[in-house]
């Protein structure tokens, strides 16, 4: 298989046993094959958001030539992420009381995630490519994609002028078996983020310097046994329970990863811990990759309801700037769809 088709199955779920297994080796190891991955997936969900009827209808009915209004202006800017931090509170809040407007937002997201890849050339071409392999197909028009602009409909037109070509192309990657499946695995692969490096600590520390290099040289086991020895009432507790859960992580233990987490994001009251190499938004959305672990596969309605509170309570206290935040918006669309 050629790269790109290794990703597609992978993220649809095709690669099985050792195919699978030395894919994701290569994705632990290779830094461009995630960003790939991730870039794929975009595109993935883009299609998929396509595909729904009330999509296609915003679509059809958007006019060739019209100048926006206030609210359109600020779900642009919401969409595009502009927006200050009160203005997109505010925004927020009017999208609680106004189902219709929550709904066009989550329309309008799912298609610029979507036309997003297709601002890349070699993205266009090769999803042109899949076109034009369907069975009689006809060769594709070019399409031009325009950059996107502030306070007009410009990206609008572009995703209108290579609307039937993604329309075409999703029909032929997502009516597959197992096209319309979440995959646990895969989202854990693309969105692991390592522990923060080390800061220059000077002497007294060697026991959490030493468990870090292990970690970083791939001996998880020798890090993990390292950082035991730290107690709770030691100024590092909190830092090497943070490392810990990424050594259980590594280690595919996944169980005393989500605990070493809890244990880091709660720790022992009274004690003043030293957090300068301590990450709360990294060891919170890590422990929720962990419990994607434990829930892949299993039909244990509590695992779920874990997930769900983990991601709540993330979505709750992250900084909605932040890049943790949108990729938990990501899971919790994923986890919805799931359900459906």
């Amino acid at each position: 298989m050629q790269q790109a088709e290794l990703i597609i199955a992978y993220l649809k779920g095709e690669l099985q046993g050792e195919q699978r297994q030395e894919f994701e080796q290569r994705l632990s190891a290779e830094p461009d094959l995630r960003s790939a991955v991730r870039d794929y997936r975009i595109i993935l969900e883009g299609f998929k958001g396509l595909r729904h009827e009330s999509t296609l209808q915003e679509i059809s009915g958007w006019p060739l030539e019209a100048t926006p209004d206030d609210q359109e202006l600020l779900l642009m800017a919401y969409v595009e992420g502009t927006l200050d931090t009160d203005a997109r509170e505010a925004f927020e809040r009017t999208m609680d009381r106004d189902p219709d407007l929550r709904q066009r937002v989550e329309t309008q997201m799912a298609i610029s995630q979507g036309f997003k890849g297709l601002q890349h050339e070699a993205f266009a071409r090769e999803v042109k490519g899949w076109a034009e392999a369907l069975p009689g197909a006809e060769t594709p028009k070019e399409t031009k994609v325009v950059p996107l602009k502030r306070k007009s409909n410009t990206w609008r037109y572009a995703a209108a002028a290579a609307v039937l070509l993604l329309i075409v192309a999703a029909f032929w990657l997502i009516n597959v078996p197992g096209g319309e499946d979440f995959s646990y695995s895969a989202f854990r692969q693309e969105n692991y983020i390592p522990p923060v490096d080390l800061t220059d600590r000077g002497n007294g520390e060697e026991v959490l310097a030493a468990a870090a290099r292990d970690f970083n040289q791939g001996n998880y086991a020798a890090s993990v046994e390292k950082l035991r020895t730290i107690t709770s009432e030691d100024s590092l507790y909190v830092t090497a329970r943070y490392w810990m859960g990424h050594g259980f992580y590594q280690l595919g233990q996944y169980d005393q990863a989500v605990a070493a987490f809890g244990q880091s994001l709660e720790p022992t009251a009274g004690i003043t811990y030293d957090l300068r190499n301590f990450s709360r938004d990294n060891a919170a959305w890590t422990r929720i990759l962990a419990q994607i672990a434990r829930v892949d596969g299993e039909e244990d309605p509590g695992l779920r309801r874990e997930l769900e509170n983990f991601l709540t309570d993330f979505l709750e206290n992250a900084d909605r700037s932040d890049t943790y935040y949108n990729k938990a918006l990501e899971l919790q669309r994923n986890l919805a769809n799931d359900d459906q």
